[in-house]
């Protein structure tokens, strides 16, 4: 598990949402293993474009300011052109997972016929999820942007 010195070297600085947690430093551990391996590796289902979007979305579905302010950021560095029906599919699905999560099973289908794979579904859905989580964190810890968040966003 990563060490906040780990964090740190892998990201350039240490984030409030990770800063929060140094006095429970298995929580630190924790939470930054599942954003690396969910948000940070190349290799996954989903593009960064995508993860970055979803992120956003999610956030701005829950009003998390300091999440919508760190990822729109990131989704700038990493954003294409994302075709227009499937950035309308994922803003939906952002706004079901977060606001009605007993409705997004619908998306399986729709995920399916928008020509994503049942693997990136299952990325999409991971992502959302620990968006819904870290806006609640941001939330309960009120949590705000560092002055050099720009740094964390690549």
């Amino acid at each position: 598990m990563a060490t906040t010195e780990e964090i740190i070297k892998k990201r350039g600085a240490l984030a409030n949402i990770h800063k929060v947690f140094l006095d429970f430093p298995q929580g630190v551990a924790g939470h930054f293993a599942l954003y690396e391996k969910i948000m940070l590796e190349e290799d996954l289902p989903l593009s960064r474009e995508i993860r970055e979007f979803i992120a956003v979305e999610v956030s701005k579905a829950n009003e998390c300011p300091y999440c919508i302010t760190h990822h729109s950021e990131a989704y700038k560095n990493f954003a294409q052109k994302l075709d227009r029906g499937k950035a309308e599919l994922l803003r939906e699905f952002s706004q079901v997972s977060s606001k009605e999560p007993w409705k997004a099973s619908i998306f399986i289908k729709k995920f399916k016929e928008a020509g994503f794979s049942h693997p990136q579904y299952l990325h999409a859905v991971m992502v959302a999820s620990y968006f819904n989580m870290a806006n609640r964190l941001a939330f309960s810890l009120s949590l705000e942007i560092e002055p050099d968040f720009e740094k964390l966003c690549n």
